[in-house]
């Protein structure tokens, strides 16, 4: 940027991501053409961002896109001034007039603007700023009151039932993008009301995610989204975020609605992210791309996951070749491009044969996915993000939890102990790694989803330094990154680079905002602690986005999990051993009792128990009545007869 200002030169900023289809076809198409580099390099300073590096400067110039063009998506193609101020902003570009059926190609439009800036620079600085002022009002949300126990709740599932695709699932038309927070409220909605509409959302979305071609039949994982409302045809990258908070949701899912082909999906893509996604330096990768090199040396999209009938057929029985295609739905002249085959079902199994099922095509799963695995492998974005790595932690302490399995409470403890790690000169947490070393500072979704995995992995094994870890966390969160004016946190903290103005994101979209899941860590530490600041802060939050809950509540649905956990006191539940015991009568309940809105402690008597009661008031004067596991329900303090009996800890559970 000094350059720019020295030689009073534009700013070309291109901001997208590892697996950004349309990033790499404009890097191809312009970026690579060498009159058109030559051309950028004498008349502008070039500048590249990964917006998952650097969410701060995506966010903010994203506004800009939205403001000039209205609309917005990767690659983000901005125009600066020298001083960093935007004045013309679009995403994808073809390269020269006529390409792609465009009338001006990015040529032409990069050689108009330098012509003009050199003509009327004034004209164009007065228009940067004007577009600079549009958006630092944008992004001061209008905070006012708001009825904490109103209707909003109702509005947001209202307007999803408006919404969803009766006929395929999900909501919209096409693309189809799977949406965790979306389903997550709708799972708390379903278990609070019983609605039966919403149980019909619920089930005909999930279905239909893992019959479709969207989900990988043979290796496991969710692709990036569906091309069709079908959710037949996906766009083939995978990614990481998605990929952790859905595996979370079909384990919730499992529990609420009691589905063993939820918990089946869930074990499945938890298998491909520890198989095919996890570092040997510990950590999981950020994603894999859509496009992958053919046997005839150029990249395709989607090669690598589809098949053609002639190779099918080859590898497979005749009789079992039979089956798969009925199955999977194989055509022999391909149901995609080029003549290849993408795996879905265009029906579930149902329940009695489901077992039978998975049993039956188990071997020719392992052969295609074994002869799959020798076809050059699409490219994988290696970068150790801290709050996808954050989701995951979540999903794999929810896993260990429910599934009693060892090694996802093996995998959870191994993954929080890396990523929660801190620079030892600044104190700050870092925001990634790559090839086992640490960089950057973190910020707010860092933060938060970090916090909220401890707090989970905490509520899974009951070691101490989880819960301690978040709440150390908390406090780096609170110190840099709280608006004192308005409420809420910023996208950046106070140590990061200064920009034209602090961002608060508003939407709960393929990740949840940092505020929302913040919110909702808050409420958490609060029923823990009892330190009341906790709790101001996550309803100060609330008062923050007031008039997006109001207007809108459905952008924010993963804050509006957040006001329901306040809103329905939520559970506090001590179990107490006279002796040291990872098994627990009581905990085996709790693992198939659909509970979100809850907070678990899980103590020794004299190993422990005093150690937690300094942070967890609660324990106090709880103990191991004549020696046995006892459990404690307790909300807002106040908790009913301690039991023995693991009947009578369900029937509290169910009458409170």
């Amino acid at each position: 940027f000094e350059k720019a200002k020295k030689e009073n030169k534009l700013i070309l900023l291109s901001i997208g991501y590892s697996t950004c289809h349309w990033c790499h076809v404009m890097e191809k198409e312009s970026f690579e053409d060498l009159e058109i580099a030559r051309f950028l390099n004498e008349n502008y300073v070039s500048v590249k961002v990964d917006r998952e590096v650097r969410p701060d400067i995506d966010a903010l110039y994203m506004q800009a896109v939205n403001v000039i063009s209205g609309r917005g998506g990767w690659p983000m193609t901005v125009i600066l001034t020298p001083d960093k101020q935007p004045f013309f902003a679009g995403t994808y570009f073809p390269a020269r007039d006529g390409d792609r059926g465009t009338r001006k190609g990015f040529f032409s439009i990069i050689q108009d603007i330098h012509k003009a800036y050199k003509i009327k620079p004034m004209d164009i600085l007065a228009k940067s700023q004007e577009i600079l002022n549009i958006i630092k009002r944008r992004s001061q949300l209008e905070k006012g009151p708001i009825d904490l126990e109103s209707k909003i709740e109702k509005h947001a599932s209202d307007l999803l039932k408006k919404s969803f695709d009766s006929q395929h699932g999900g909501f919209g038309q096409s693309p189809k993008f799977p949406r965790p927070s979306q389903l997550f409220f709708l799972l708390r909605s379903y278990k609070e009301n019983k609605n039966e509409a919403i149980k019909k959302i619920l089930i005909k979305t999930l279905d239909k995610m893992a019959q479709g071609g969207i989900y990988d039949h043979l290796g496991g994982g969710f692709h990036r989204y569906a091309t069709d409302r079908k959710w037949k045809a996906p766009h083939f990258e995978k990614m990481l975020y998605d990929n952790a908070q859905l595996a979370l949701l079909y384990i919730e899912a499992y529990v609420l609605l009691e589905d063993h082909y939820y918990a089946q999906i869930a074990k499945e893509t938890l298998s491909y992210l520890l198989k095919e996604m996890k570092s040997p330096h510990g950590g999981f990768y950020s994603a894999s791309d859509a496009d992958s090199i053919t046997d005839k040396g150029h990249s395709e999209e989607g090669y690598f996951f589809t098949w053609t009938y002639k190779e099918l057929k080859n590898l497979l029985h005749p009789k079992t070749f039979e089956q798969f295609t009925l199955r999977y739905n194989i055509d022999e002249k391909g149901n995609f491009e080029m003549g290849r085959n993408i795996l879905f079902e265009s029906e579930r199994l149902d329940v009695s044969s489901f077992s039978r099922g998975q049993k039956d095509f188990e071997h020719v799963k392992k052969k295609l996915y074994q002869h799959r695995s020798e076809r050059a492998w699409p490219l994988i974005d290696k970068k150790i993000l801290v709050g996808w790595n954050g989701l995951m932690l979540s999903a794999l302490a929810k896993a260990a939890f429910v599934f009693e399995d060892r090694v996802y409470q093996e995998e959870a403890s191994e993954l929080a102990q890396l990523i929660s790690q801190k620079d030892e000169e600044t104190q700050h947490l870092f925001q990634l790694y790559h090839d086992g070393k640490a960089y950057k500072k973190a910020y707010l979704s860092d933060y938060a989803y970090l916090i909220r995995g401890l707090i989970d992995l905490y509520e899974t094994n009951f070691n101490l330094e989880w819960l301690s870890k978040a709440i150390d966390l908390q406090k780096d969160l609170d110190l840099g990154f709280w608006d004192k004016k308005d409420g809420g946190y910023f996208l950046s903290a106070s140590w990061h680079e200064k920009l034209a103005t602090q961002i608060k994101d508003d939407y709960d979209g393929a990740v949840p905002t940092g505020n929302s899941v913040a919110a909702q860590n808050l409420l958490r530490l609060y029923e823990y602690t009892t330190d009341e600041s906790y709790k101001k802060k996550a309803i100060n939050i609330f008062y923050a986005f007031s008039s997006v809950l109001k207007k809108n509540p459905s952008s924010l649905v993963e804050m509006l999990c957040a006001l329901n956990y306040l809103n329905n006191s939520p559970f506090e539940i001590i179990l107490i051993d006279k002796h040291f015991t990872t098994q627990n009568p009581f905990l085996h309940s709790l693992r198939f009792f659909y509970l979100p809105n809850k907070i678990v402690s899980k103590v020794t008597e004299g190993l422990d128990l005093k150690q937690q009661e300094k942070i967890i008031p609660l324990l106090e004067n709880k103990v191991a009545i004549k020696g046995k596991p006892t459990a404690y329900i307790c909300r807002n303090k106040i908790c009913k007869k301690p039991t023995l009996d693991t009947k009578e800890f369900l029937r509290q559970l169910e009458s409170m």
